[in-house]
């Protein structure tokens, strides 16, 4: 059922009919935690998998969408602030100076 639902505590629930607490009872009880954690990943796995194709396409839109999409999740440098804009990316400074 975990596996189905890729993890979504939310659809796991709605097919079971049970609610949040029933089944963080149950997922303790019967030792799943570890199985939960592992659907999550592997689905999110498949989403970055998915993205990083994206950035080998054919399509610049599709591959400058990829590269905002990975710009803005990743964790830029103390004081920078990464700003794609207009297919150009650029490392800005918080403190004035740009890279």
């Amino acid at each position: 059922m975990i596996w189905k639902h890729h993890g979504i505590i939310t659809l796991v629930c709605l097919e079971l009919d049970i609610n949040f607490p029933q089944f963080y009872r149950a997922i303790h009880k019967w030792d799943l935690m570890e199985e939960l954690k592992r659907a999550k990943e592997a689905y999110i796995d498949a989403a970055e998998a998915t993205l990083f194709d994206a950035l080998d396409s054919k399509s610049e839109s599709a591959r400058l969408k990829a590269a905002d999409t990975i710009l803005k999740y990743s964790k830029p440098k103390s004081g920078q602030e990464i700003v794609v804009k207009d297919g150009e990316v650029s490392i800005k400074s918080i403190f004035g100076i740009e890279g």
